[in-house]
């Protein structure tokens, strides 16, 4: 999303759905082939990224040593997060098994407003006891951006916001 094409504009990035895309995620092979390779994944499910004027507001940390969910402007359920977390390189493999698959619900652009709804899908890891996680970004031009989330843990649960910036 861009509030327009020259300098001072808005640049704002949102990533939600499977690690290798949606066409590959279906293939029945995918899983028994170990993937398709996303060694450079992150656990970064509903993250956003903001550019304005020449300076990040809220950044990707690109590569950190260790992948963790809590590095990224996502959240965290009971202290978890999404799976494949935790090592140099993403375990792939646990971050794609999870059904259903993370994904874009909503992308609508106007004029006046460009707006997004990220569905989590199964992204997090059992422990963290999620029951849904749902994004929406609304990006009033050229300088508003309003951030929604809906959540719903199994059990009573706390949920930590993070802002990489």
């Amino acid at each position: 999303m861009r509030s327009k094409l020259e300098r001072g504009c808005y640049l704002i990035g949102f990533r939600c759905g499977p690690a290798p895309g949606h066409a590959n995620q279906v293939k029945p092979g995918r899983v028994a082939n170990r993937g398709y390779g996303p060694g450079h994944q992150h656990p970064d499910i509903n993250n956003f990224v903001v550019y304005s004027n020449g300076t990040w507001l809220a950044i990707d940390p690109g590569y950190v040593h260790l992948k963790e969910t809590r590095n990224y402007n996502t959240i965290l359920v009971n202290g978890k997060g999404q799976a494949g977390a935790g090592e140099v390189w993403l375990d792939y493999m646990a971050f794609e098994n999870r059904e259903p698959a993370p994904k874009i619900t909503l992308a609508e652009s106007t004029p006046d407003y460009d707006y997004v709804i990220g569905d989590a899908g199964n992204i997090y890891i059992d422990e963290a006891g999620l029951e849904y996680f749902e994004r929406h970004l609304l990006f009033i031009k050229p300088d508003v951006i309003i951030i929604t989330d809906r959540l719903k843990g199994k059990e009573n649960s706390s949920f930590t916001w993070s802002l990489a910036s």
